[in-house]
């Protein structure tokens, strides 16, 4: 009975450090795609229009937000999350049985002294919070939805999925502009409105929106002002804010739900910054 116990504890180990193992190896393929395709834009489209470009790559994106994040909670709910795997990975064979042959190309020596000439930092640093306050909201949306009955979990993300959708172009082409007061008031208006089904939903596509129109502007000025000194490495610093954020947000998250203290004191910091802004 021993040797069965822990020959069971070490199967469901190696299940967790193999579904760990392969979560990263998709990461590093979606994020090495995503910043070849944002370092290809500069010389892709004109310069005025490196705003517009940025939002249809990001518009696509977040489809899997529309379609992906609630088919696989559905899934999930209805068969195990075996059965949401199972279809990403029927997914990715039928993408490899169509794969985009381009030439190769010659060695294009190191990247060093672009990482030394960049200049967005302050852009980056304000990407990862951005994101990082995104997928925060994100990662929660669920676990409230479902305080009103798991029937409206996958609603509830698909209509932020569809509001990042819109905001991401609608940003992108100049049709909204996210000062800070509009923001402020949105994220009120998202607390006041998230004790009701229906105002939950609301806010859900109202701050699927504001979040990745607010991230695909930030991504797209990165890409711009660091594409003139490092071109090869401007789409890598966009998605590593992108990323650094996604992994930092819900983690935090995570560590401050139940402690209002620690979010009202991060909250007066944050003002605080934004108060002295002018002085950066």
């Amino acid at each position: 009975m021993r040797s069965t116990g822990a020959a069971s504890r070490l199967f469901a180990l190696l299940q967790q450090v193999l579904l760990l193992g392969t979560r990263v190896i998709a990461a590093v393929a979606n994020a090495g795609f995503l910043a070849v395709a944002l370092a290809s834009l500069p010389s892709l489209v004109l310069p005025a229009l490196l705003d517009r470009a940025t939002s249809v790559i990001l518009a696509g994106v977040t489809v899997a937000c529309i379609v992906g994040v609630p088919a696989g909670t559905v899934l999930g709910q209805q068969f195990g999350w075996h059965a949401t795997l199972w279809a990403v990975a029927a997914v990715t064979a039928g993408c490899a049985l169509f794969p985009l042959r381009v030439g190769g190309s010659a060695g294009v020596g190191s990247v060093w002294p672009e990482w030394r000439s960049v200049r967005c930092f302050r852009l980056i640093l304000v990407g990862v919070f951005v994101n990082a306050a995104t997928f925060a909201g994100f990662t929660y949306l669920g676990v409230f939805a479902s305080g009103f009955g798991d029937v409206w979990v996958p609603v509830a993300l698909a209509l932020f999925g569809l509001g990042s959708f819109v905001g991401v172009p609608a940003a992108g082409r100049g049709w909204i502009r996210f000062g800070p007061a509009v923001l402020a008031l949105v994220w009120l208006a998202a607390l006041v409105a998230s004790a009701s089904p229906l105002g939950q939903l609301v806010a859900a596509f109202v701050c699927g929106a504001c979040s990745f129109g607010v991230g695909a502007t930030l991504i797209g000025a990165i890409v711009r002002t660091a594409s003139g000194t490092a071109p090869r490495i401007a789409g890598a610093l966009a998605t590593t804010a992108f990323n650094v954020g996604a992994v930092a947000g819900p983690a935090l998250a995570g560590l401050a739900v139940g402690q209002a203290f620690l979010v009202s004191a991060g909250f007066a910091v944050a003002a605080a910054v934004v108060r002295r802004r002018g002085t950066w």
